[in-house]
This record gives structure tokens, C-alpha cells and sequence, in this order.
């Protein structure tokens, strides 16, 4: 394995620890982040197909970035500064202010502060704001994004559709193909994904949500996978979620 990615969820908080292991352990670091869009398409309604399938169509929409080089670096600390710029709880110093100075508009610069939902107060981006930071930057349609909802609901052309779009943004996309194995239904959503890539002829990345064990004195084990990928066991609540990317071509 010659590369190793990590993307934390809504920021880069263990870029700088990851890219120190991944050059001590002989490999190459990839960061990345996991942000949650704002104004995407609307939810699908699957067609056919049980519960889970509902489940997974309805779950938030977000998306996995990979920086490439400096470049790709600096456009993806400016997505979440704008990302966290456009959520409330702001600190004494204005985002808005921090992510202007940096070339970026807040998601929520013209919107209302006093008419934002439940959902405003939470980083995110928009696809016209990734399309704008988008060089250097590969984007990861996974299960989460509007890709995989639509592939969850068993709508094969509102997810070829959704694909197309982030495409003709100009963006550098690849299919997330995830399988939880014993997760109901993973399999078939994954395989589902990887015809997807295929037909669509967009390369397609093996991936997995992988969380760190609980802090023992002793050396740490292995990470734990999914908690659906461990059976009966409690996985640790975290404020921040990092996940490992293995990449396949």
C-alpha cells in the first residue's frame, strides 16, 4: 500500500498527526475532509425496496474531498473555512470575516441570520462553492452523497443524473464504492455503486468508515471498522470521526 488517506469529518483536525505516520511508516499521506452539502438536490423517494434503502436515502447529504499537492491543499482549507464560516457559534473573531481575507465566501453571507433552521448551524458547503475551490481536489461520491441516495433508493438514473451534474461543474469526481459486509443491504448498494463507475466510466475508490478504539494505557490496537462491522460491540462516541480510504483502480 503506497498511499494512505485520512479525512476527518467537517475540518482537517488530524491532517498534520496523519501526514507525520504516513512519512514514518514509508507511505504518502493523503488528507482530505468529509463536509456536508447544503442546497443539493432533494431527497429520493425509493421506488422499490425495504426499510434500509429508505434509511439510506434519507440520511444527510455529504461528500469526501482528497487534496492534491499544494494546490489541492489550499482549496480545501478554504471549503472549510467557508464551511464552518457559514455555520453559527461564532468565536470572539468573525469567520466571515477570516474566510474573506482567505478569497472564500461564507455559504451564509446574504442569507438571514434570523431566519436559519436547525440545519444552518451545522458546517457545510454548497456545489457551486466545490466547483469553485475545486483545483487540485478530487471528490468522493459515496454512500451519503446525492449519488449514492439516489443508488440506495434504487433509482439508477436520478444517480447517473446527479453524477452528470457534478461533472459538468468541472469538478474531478470518483465513485466511493463502500461495503459493510454484514451491514443489510451494503453488498448490493456497493456493487450497485461499481456499475455505476463502469457505465459512467468514472474511476471508482474502495472505501471504508473506519473509527479510532478507546484510549487504553497500553498500546492501541487495531482500529475499529464500522460498528456495524463488529458485532455486539459499543463503538466510541467521538466528536470527530476520521475514516481511512484504500484506494483501488
Amino acid at each position: 500500500m503506497p498511499a494512505l488517506a485520512l479525512t476527518d469529518r467537517d475540518g482537517l483536525y488530524g491532517a498534520f498527526r496523519h501526514a507525520q505516520a504516513c512519512t514514518d511508516a514509508g507511505l504518502k499521506p493523503i488528507l482530505g475532509t468529509d463536509l456536508a452539502l447544503r442546497d443539493a438536490p432533494g431527497q429520493v423517494e425509493p421506488e422499490t425496496g425495504s426499510g434500509a434503502a429508505l434509511a439510506w436515502a434519507r440520511q444527510a447529504t455529504r461528500v469526501t474531498l482528497l487534496a492534491q499537492g499544494r494546490q489541492g491543499w489550499a482549496s480545501i482549507c478554504r471549503l472549510v473555512t467557508a464551511a464552518h464560516a457559514g455555520a453559527t457559534g461564532h468565536s470572539d473573531t468573525d469567520p466571515r470575516s477570516v474566510a474573506k481575507a482567505h478569497g472564500v465566501t461564507p455559504v451564509h453571507a446574504e442569507a438571514d441570520a434570523g431566519a436559519r433552521t436547525s440545519a444552518d448551524v451545522s458546517p457545510a458547503v454548497t456545489p457551486s462553492l466545490i466547483a469553485q475551490h475545486a483545483v487540485g481536489l478530487i471528490l468522493l461520491l459515496g454512500p451519503a452523497s446525492d449519488v449514492g441516495q439516489a443508488v440506495a433508493a434504487r433509482r439508477p438514473d436520478l444517480a447517473r443524473s446527479a453524477l452528470d451534474r457534478w461533472r459538468d461543474l468541472g469538478v474531478e469526481v470518483a465513485v466511493e464504492v463502500v461495503d459493510h459486509l454484514d451491514a443489510p443491504g451494503s453488498t448490493h448498494r456497493a456493487a450497485r455503486m461499481a456499475q455505476l463507475a463502469q457505465q459512467a466510466h468514472v474511476p471508482a475508490v474502495l472505501a471504508n468508515a473506519v473509527r479510532p478504539g478507546p484510549r487504553r494505557r497500553q498500546a492501541p490496537g487495531p482500529a475499529w471498522l464500522a460498528e456495524d462491522q463488529q458485532p455486539g460491540a459499543q463503538r466510541p462516541r467521538l466528536p470527530r470521526q476520521p475514516r481511512l480510504h484504500v484506494g483501488c483502480r
